[in-house]
């Protein structure tokens, strides 16, 4: 797969996957990737990196703001610290 393939399949699963950020960031107060990733309606991307390149996008747009960190929920993320989430 080229660049610019990867690049439109990323693009095509942010899309998908905004609604479902949105949805989680008016719902709960605050949220991580992790929160994300636990929403069977987000399909699992190819590359585990492009949970912050969603995250960013969607903090690019101003529609959310880091408020803080707090350890990851996920075993293989070994208590690693994630970034912790708001709606602007």
């Amino acid at each position: 797969m080229n660049e610019v393939q990867l690049d439109l399949l990323r693009r095509d699963w942010c899309e998908k996957a905004t609604p479902v950020l949105l949805h989680v960031a008016r719902t709960f107060e605050s949220f991580t990737a992790d929160d994300l990733r636990d929403f069977r309606s987000v399909p699992q991307p190819p590359h585990n990196n492009w949970w912050g390149v969603l995250m960013a996008r969607m903090k690019a747009l101003g529609l959310i703001r880091r408020v803080g960190y707090r350890a990851s929920t996920r075993p293989e993320a070994n208590g690693r610290v994630v970034a912790l989430w708001t709606v602007n």
